[in-house]
C-alpha cells in the first residue's frame, strides 16, 4: 500500500468515527451574532498613586563663630630671639660631634616658644550668613481606578452577564452553540 492510499484510508476512518459523535450531540453548530448591551457597570479598585515630587526651599540664617589669635606687633622679633636662645641652649647639650642636631632642635623649640609668647590672646568673631535648604516631598493620593466592566446583554429575549476589560458600546459579538458566550 502506498502513502497516498494510506492517507485516504485514515481520512475515511476519521469520517466514519466522527459521524456518530455529531449525531449524538457531541458536536454542535457554531454561529456568531450581535447582542444588544442593556447595562454596563464599571468595576473599580482603590489604588494608591504617587503624585509628582514637590521641591520646597527656604532660607535659614546660620551663625558661626570664628576664633583668630592676635599677635603682638613684635611677633617676628620674638620668634627670632626665641630661636637664637634655643639654638644656644641646644648647642650646650650636644656631645660627641652631635652639635648640629641639638642646635637645630633647640632653635626650633625656642622659635615656637617665642612665637607663643607673642600672642596676646584670641579674638572671637561672630557672623551670620544665609543658607538655602531644600527638601523633596512626594505626595500620595487614593483614587478609584476602573479595572473592568460588568456587562449585561440581551440575546433572543434572555439577559446574560459577563465581565469585560473594556467598555463594549451598544452591541457585543456573541458565539452561539449550546451556550451563548461573548467574543472578546
Amino acid at each position: 500500500m502506498n502513502v497516498k492510499h494510506s492517507l485516504v484510508a485514515v481520512g475515511v476512518a476519521s469520517a466514519l468515527l466522527a459521524a456518530p459523535l455529531a449525531q449524538a450531540g457531541g458536536w454542535s453548530e457554531v454561529s456568531y451574532a450581535n447582542a444588544r448591551v442593556v447595562g454596563v457597570e464599571p468595576i473599580t479598585q482603590t489604588v494608591q498613586m504617587r503624585g509628582p515630587a514637590e521641591r520646597t526651599c527656604w532660607t535659614e540664617t546660620r551663625t558661626r563663630q570664628v576664633t583668630r589669635p592676635q599677635y603682638d606687633s613684635g611677633a617676628v622679633g620674638n620668634t627670632i630671639i626665641g630661636a637664637v636662645i634655643g639654638g644656644v641652649i641646644g648647642h650646650q647639650f650636644g656631645r660627641d660631634g652631635r652639635y648640629t642636631a641639638s642646635t637645630a632642635a633647640g632653635a626650633l623649640l625656642g622659635g615656637a616658644i617665642g612665637n607663643n609668647l607673642s600672642q596676646r590672646g584670641a579674638q572671637t568673631y561672630t557672623g551670620s550668613e544665609p543658607v538655602q535648604r531644600c527638601e523633596v516631598r512626594h505626595s500620595r493620593r487614593t483614587v478609584q481606578q476602573v479595572v473592568a466592566y460588568r456587562v449585561s446583554y440581551r440575546y433572543r429575549g434572555q439577559v446574560y452577564t459577563t465581565r469585560m476589560p473594556y467598555e463594549p458600546g451598544r452591541f457585543i459579538r456573541v458565539r452561539v452553540s449550546e451556550r451563548v458566550t461573548p467574543v472578546h
